[in-house]
């Protein structure tokens, strides 16, 4: 059999490290009280904390009727479904007006960025991502069509955006002979938890519309911040790029993403939404839909749920107290182990410095500390080149996966794996 490009990419060998070895059975067979013995997965962005709240309320959003189980006049989503998620993002989300004519559902994020890929990007064109940035970016928006993803690295600015950054990622294109088509922004930051201000937000824009580049704005993490009472004066507040753009004549070079994923804890109903206010790249993706278009069921139940007003403000409240609680005590636990880490204000993860622990600065001596991490503490966490990280030594802990028992015992687990480090390097240098 002669099998595809594509598909030659992914039959290509590949390192063989516990993301593939371990990962899958464990997620599969969670750590409940039948398999005890399985290994803490932290690098699964789920949100799990607050299920005991949406529980209860499952039957009564899963009203369906007729329609729901018939062929849709539409791929790009059900008109009900896309009025009542424009009602949410405008007054829980954006906080400004959304309309249903610029929703386009899709079947999880991951096909949202197949097919973006799909409608702008062609062979040896290159899209910029502020980084450190989402794993799967990679091969997400490129697999299928073989774009270039080049790294606006903001590591060694603390990661703030500049002006210099963004160009030398747009001359490094360049001097490869490589068009770019497209810049991939994530705002609440995966996997550093930087939300940024509303200055680089601008800045942002100005150097993609400078250089006539498609700005795309993953939002994922809207609702997953830091809640309002416990914010200081000088930290930065979640500003979507709906708002940025409220007032501006010229919306159709951006296209911003959120999904039901993350902030609503929902990632097995697969279901993102799409706004754009470019009517051509609607029509485009709208065909590309045909291959990942979200159930009726789901849109029927998603509508439901959102349309309930009481419930999503109290769901909003809990899932703000409760991720910025879990996001404490693991930063408590990490101050008392001293594992410096980086201070973020919103998503599911924090961004762990690990380089003193390192048996060299390399990308091998990275995935051997992950291995040892595995085996003497029983735990899963990423490693940072993953997310594009120009720095080795970088990892990306999930604190919103598992219960706060679990997530204590993951902690244990880590310092355990940590300490014996110290302990055989101590040893070592002795002898």
């Amino acid at each position: 059999m002669e099998f595809s490009a594509v598909a030659q990419k992914i039959l290509a060998p590949k390192r063989v490290d516990l993301s593939n070895v371990h990962t899958n059975e464990a997620v599969a067979n969670p750590r409940d009280s039948e398999h005890r013995d399985r290994p803490f997965v932290m690098t699964v962005a789920e949100n799990v904390l607050c299920w005991e709240h949406m529980k209860p309320y499952v039957e009564k959003f899963s009203q369906l009727h007729l329609y729901d189980n018939m062929y849709s006049p539409s791929y790009d989503g059900r008109e009900y479904f896309k009025k009542s998620v424009a009602h949410f993002l405008s007054t829980k989300v954006f906080k400004v007006p959304v309309t249903p004519d610029t929703i386009i559902a899709v079947d999880g994020s991951g096909a949202v960025m197949d097919i973006m890929g799909a409608a702008l990007l062609n062979p040896n064109d290159a899209f910029i991502c502020i980084t450190p940035c989402y794993n799967s970016f990679n091969n997400n928006f490129s697999l299928r069509n073989g774009g270039t993803l080049i790294r606006a690295d903001t590591t060694k600015n603390n990661y703030v955006i500049s002006e210099e950054i963004l160009e030398n990622a747009f001359k490094e294109a360049e001097a490869k002979g490589q068009k770019v088509k497209m810049l991939v922004f994530t705002n609440p930051n995966n996997p550093t938890g930087t939300v940024y201000s509303e200055e680089e937000m601008r800045l942002v824009l100005r150097f993609c519309r400078k250089h006539n580049i498609h700005l795309f704005s993953d939002e994922i993490y809207a609702l997953s911040v830091k809640p309002e009472s416990e914010m200081k004066e000088d930290e930065n507040r979640y500003i979507s790029f709906a708002k940025i753009l409220e007032n501006d004549p010229k919306k159709d070079d951006v296209t911003i993403l959120w999904g039901f994923s993350k902030d609503l804890g929902l990632s097995g109903f697969r279901t993102s939404v799409l706004v754009t206010y470019n009517k051509s790249l609607h029509t485009v993706l709208n065909e590309m839909i045909h291959f990942c278009e979200v159930a009726g069921n789901t849109q029927s139940f998603a509508a439901n749920m959102l349309s309930d007003e009481q419930f999503m403000e109290e769901h909003i409240a809990l899932l703000q107290k409760r991720v910025w609680e879990m996001r404490q005590l693991a930063e408590k636990e990490f101050t008392r182990m001293k594992v410096p880490y980086s201070r973020g204000y919103a998503g599911f993860f924090s961004w762990l410095n690990l380089r003193e622990y390192l048996s060299e600065d390399s990308y091998e001596g990275e995935q051997e500390l992950y291995q040892f991490i595995y085996e003497h503490g029983n735990v899963i966490v990423a490693p940072g080149t993953k997310y594009n990280s120009n720095e080795y030594g970088w990892y990306r802990w999930i604190f919103t996966c598992y219960d706060e028992e679990e997530m204590k015992l993951a902690l244990k687990g880590l310092e355990k794996a940590l300490r014996e480090r110290k302990h055989k390097r101590s040893h070592a240098q002795v002898n």
